[in-house]
């Protein structure tokens, strides 16, 4: 093969693989950035409401030096800058859950449109970072929203795992049903909240037994 051969065949693989970039989904459901096989799992925190475990959750992160993402809406935001301060600080990924927390399924493009700009700018004046990531309210997306993402290069995240702990039957149970949860497998995000009664309680024991059966944390690409 000749010289001017090999370099055809080799552009031709790169415009290959950038197609194939281009091709990525906008909405990640399941976490799989790498395709070797793995058992590996995504820690997702929802911020809002009034109680805030911000300290305590990051105390456990940290100690267990697992990565987590931690979606916000702008009303929490406004009520719990310093909790986001603190967050940012300790470098874990801050990305929207809302400006007001709505549901977007049928929302037109104009709406979409200003809804991820205000959550863009609303995260950067508090972070100083633009805002990568996307949690739609109710874990729904659309065709409209996906797009709107993707032109503002924003990833739509939705989760594959719900803890439950937003049912406040206990940290034992908790932890149970996430073990045994039929959703638990290679590239789950767990739907995690800040202010739920038992999360804090709950997520050493819960890290510890997924890490156990041979899980390990990873973030976002």
């Amino acid at each position: 093969m000749g010289t001017w051969q090999k370099m055809l065949l080799f552009l031709s693989a790169v415009i290959l693989f950038c197609c194939l970039l281009v091709m990525e989904p906008a909405v990640v459901s399941t976490w799989n950035g790498n395709r070797k096989t793995e058992k590996r799992l995504v820690l997702t925190f929802d911020c809002e409401g009034k109680e805030d475990h911000t300290d305590e959750i990051l105390g456990i992160l940290k100690t267990k030096n697992v990565p987590a993402v931690f979606f916000v809406t702008g009303e929490w935001m406004k009520e719990n800058e310093e909790s986001v301060k603190k967050i940012a600080d300790a470098r874990y990924e801050i990305g929207g859950h809302g400006v007001a927390h709505k549901d977007l399924e049928k929302a037109d493009k104009k709406t979409c449109q200003q809804e991820l700009k205000e959550m863009d700018e609303q995260i950067r004046s508090v972070t100083g970072k633009n805002m990568r990531l996307y949690r739609p309210a109710y874990n729904v997306s659309s065709e409209t929203l996906a797009a709107c993402a993707a032109d503002y290069g924003v990833a739509l995240v939705l989760y594959s795992l719900d803890t439950q702990d937003w049912k406040n039957y206990g940290a034992d149970e908790l932890v149970e049903g996430v073990c045994q949860s039929e959703n638990l497998e290679d590239g789950a995000i767990l739907w995690c909240h800040l202010n739920g009664k038992y999360t804090a309680q709950s997520l050493e024991p819960m890290i510890g037994k997924l890490q156990q059966k041979g899980y390990r944390f990873v973030g976002i690409n």
